[in-house]
């Protein structure tokens, strides 16, 4: 198969990687790159945070080609950066020609979880395989029709008063993950351990500093009416059930002209949704079946996974004292661990005495894993951490008495979005 030739613009963070990123692009990979007839059209460091969608917008409205290939060193915040610029200044104002917008990712961020999703650590994988960055790259080089659809999730903060498509309305587009709860509070407060701690381990400190909080907020967890004739359909709500290894209909679930929803009532510890990774680290497997059971790559609507753990479901637990709290604490800690080995904990269930067991037993299941096109998340207004919201690693605030609305999406308007995989 002769590979296709493209646009190629080339994007690197140069703080990325310690500071090693741009010695790896200059004498490594752009030389790589031009070994293979790949001259790119631009290649640019970027200087500060938002500039990479800047760059992006920006060329978009210099070329003529329908599709656009970029090379991005980076992490999954920059990948955000780059896609939300472009949702934002939307098809039209790209004179409705542009079409495509595929990623060649090299992976120079903390955690680079959508990079380790699509080229996951396998047993008895050499070291030189699990220490290369340039996987995606390589398909890029070899065969630049081996491309994956991603599935992105717009996430739209509501005030009281503002409809979901009101000017007015904060949106941002992810592209790995959305989060609210312990997720989002890591996310927050690991920023100020970033200095001391550049690595996974501040993540690691902010859960301790987190653990012991619930959060105060309703969910609506929907499926909208189909919009692509012929796709495959997404019949509603599916929640994961760990005896068949599989998704069945929820159960509770009001069914109407306007969709599906199923309701959750809090508090919540822990509430997260994915479009496209299945682990958020390299070897932590938060949502296992997004990769052993993918969900239809032509469903209508698209689906995101959804990751809950909601601690009244624990027999044990029936109110939210500091005792309860701290108790529970230890459980979340279980949970967290069973997604470092290889997403064990949704598989976990607890015994009559709130224990909690793996593969056995016939109490609730202490992670609620759901599938579904969307989610509302609806805070108390007096708990003021049940308001941050994590999207790839941007934190923003619900307001006051509003909600915060994520909806899953084939695409950016016209604008289909893939990596090379």
């Amino acid at each position: 198969m002769v590979p296709r030739k493209t646009t190629l613009l080339v994007l690197y963070n140069p703080a990325a990687g310690a500071g090693q990123a741009r010695e790896f692009f200059e004498h490594e990979l752009l030389p790589v790159l031009r070994e293979h007839g790949h001259e790119p059209v631009q290649i640019v460091p970027t200087a500060s945070p938002g500039h990479a969608g800047e760059v992006v917008v920006k060329f978009l409205n210099t070329i003529s080609e329908q599709r656009l290939d970029i090379v991005l060193g980076s992490g999954d915040g920059t990948l955000h950066e780059i896609l939300d610029a472009v949702d934002h200044v939307g098809p039209t104002e790209l004179h409705g020609r542009f079409r495509e917008l595929t990623f060649a990712l090299v992976p120079c961020g903390t955690a680079n979880a959508l990079y380790a999703s699509l080229f996951p650590p396998t047993p008895g994988e050499s070291e030189e395989l699990l220490a290369s960055k340039t996987q995606s790259l390589q398909s890029l080089l070899v065969d630049a029709m081996t491309t994956r659809p991603l599935t992105l999730a717009r996430t739209t903060l509501l005030s009281m008063s503002a409809a979901p498509q009101s000017a007015d309305a904060r949106t941002s587009i992810a592209a790995v993950v959305t989060s609210t709860a312990l997720h989002a509070s890591i996310l927050h407060d690991s920023e100020a351990l970033r200095a001391t701690h550049p690595g996974v381990e501040r993540f690691k400190l902010a859960a301790q500093q987190n653990i012991t909080r619930w959060y105060r907020a309703r969910v609506r967890l929907f499926v909208s009416p189909p919009a692509v004739p012929g796709a495959t359909l997404t019949p509603g709500v599916e929640v994961y059930d760990p005896v068949k290894d599989q998704f069945m209909l929820s159960g509770g679930g009001e069914t109407s002209l306007g969709g599906t929803i199923v309701e959750l009532d809090g508090p919540f510890a822990y509430f997260l949704s994915t479009t496209n990774a299945d682990r958020l680290e390299p070897t932590f497997r938060v949502v296992p079946k997004q990769s052993t059971f993918p969900p239809p790559s032509l469903s209508s609507p698209a689906t995101m996974d959804v990751v809950v753990v909601r601690p009244l479901r624990d027999p044990s637990i029936s109110d939210a004292s500091e005792q309860s709290r701290q108790a529970f604490a230890q459980k979340c800690m279980t949970v967290m661990g069973g997604a470092y080995r290889d997403g064990a904990h949704i598989k976990m269930r607890y015994g009559s005495n709130g224990e909690i067991v793996e593969g056995q037993g016939e109490g609730p299941t202490v992670v609620e894993y759901f599938r579904c096109n969307g989610w509302e998340w609806i805070p108390e207004e007096d708990d003021e951490a049940a308001h941050l919201i994590c999207v790839d690693g941007e934190i923003l605030q619900i307001e006051q008495g509003g909600k915060a609305l994520c909806q899953a999406l084939q695409d950016l308007g016209e604008i289909k979005v893939s990596a090379y995989a």
